[in-house]
């Protein structure tokens, strides 16, 4: 039999499994890829600027628990339809632990002002001239990664046509207050 804290140790990361499998899982089905394996890793420092103008790092914004930082081009309409979906699941106080990062382009200000209302207590970046895509390991828009403390433990990237389908998943991690392992 298992002693009370292994068992409870064991659960977690269980939880972090299953939840990081589903990332995996729901991000194949919508990007129409094949599923492949995710390395947890460090968070990497990448350069950004506020929506208020002031220099930002992503290292900066490290949580001990769960946090979002989601990567999207404004103009791309997948990542539109997943702006749209954050504003829609209501994420309210969970809205802090989401780092939105937005492509720079000739309509990024537009938009930074435009979703900003929208997705109150979010922190909204841009990534000028996408000096942070490559550090980030982002190869589509939109990306989602699942951040703890200073580690990236998931990422889901591509198109998603139905954004929906990923509500649980993000829902899910953002409730999450265990400290990094």
């Amino acid at each position: 039999m298992l002693m009370p804290s292994c068992s409870l140790a064991l659960r977690s990361v269980s939880r972090r499994r299953v939840l990081a499998s589903l990332a995996l899982v729901a991000a194949s089905f919508l990007a129409g890829t094949p599923a492949s394996a995710f390395e947890r890793r460090p968070l990497p420092s990448a350069a950004l600027i506020r929506a208020d103008g002031t220099p930002l790092d992503v290292v900066a914004m490290a949580r001990d628990e769960a946090w979002l930082i989601i990567y999207v081009d404004p103009d791309a309409p997948a990542s539109a339809r997943l702006l749209q979906a954050l504003v829609d699941w209501s994420l309210e106080a969970r809205a802090v632990r989401v780092l939105l990062v937005m492509t720079e382009g000739p309509t990024t200000a537009a938009a930074v002002a435009a979703w900003q209302d929208k997705l109150g207590g979010v922190t909204l970046a841009v990534d000028q001239r996408g000096q942070a895509r490559r550090p980030l390991g982002v190869r589509a828009v939109p990306t989602i990664l699942g951040a703890r403390g200073a580690w990236i433990e998931w990422q889901v990237a591509g198109v998603l046509n139905d954004p929906e389908m990923l509500r649980q998943v993000v829902i899910s991690w953002l409730a999450d207050d265990r400290p990094p392992a």
